[in-house]
């Protein structure tokens, strides 16, 4: 899925003969330097939610944020709105004081950066437990098998004194 994305947003390659290219992961992965797709795409939409808050009242981009429609919205569950995707992460990154953090660029731009550097742990911590998972679970594999063994072999010490008995 995150490569799906990566390249619907970075788009194929024209070649030097003319052909369009589609970009390999390795090319993806280099694009958004080793990045995890998920905290990047939150890190550039909270930069982007910066932005928008510094333009000023004037600005078109800043009249379109702020524009509400005039009809409601359907039945049932909403949808998310890109408004409400910026609200979870600000909730998620617990900043209480964000409208003053966003006035203040260099103070907002450390947030977004935190952000991204929580989850790049995050992702880390995953890797590193399930690292440890997998080893546990192989030596307990290798247990289970020698105790097979073992049985099998007290089994067979078992048919053998049995066949002795016999004889």
């Amino acid at each position: 899925m995150p490569s799906k994305v990566l390249r619907r947003i970075y788009r194929p390659t024209k070649e030097s003969d003319g052909t369009w290219r589609i970009k390999s992961n390795e090319e993806l992965n280099r694009l958004i330097g080793n990045k995890n797709i998920i905290s990047y795409i939150e890190a550039q939409r909270l930069a982007w939610f910066g932005h928008v808050h510094r333009m000023p009242d004037n600005s078109m981009v800043k009249k379109v944020y702020e524009w509400s429609p005039v009809l409601t919205r359907s039945l049932g569950r909403p949808k998310n709105r890109w408004k409400d995707y910026v609200k979870s992460d600000i909730t998620n990154m617990k900043i209480t004081n964000w409208r003053d953090c966003i006035r203040n660029r260099p103070k907002w731009k450390e947030f977004v950066e935190e952000e991204e550097e929580e989850e790049k742990k995050k992702e880390k911590e995953k890797k590193e437990n399930k690292k440890k998972n997998e080893e546990e679970e192989e030596k307990e594999e290798e247990k289970e098998e020698e105790e097979e063994k073992e049985e099998e072999e007290e089994e067979e010490k078992k048919e053998k004194e049995k066949k002795e008995k016999k004889k």
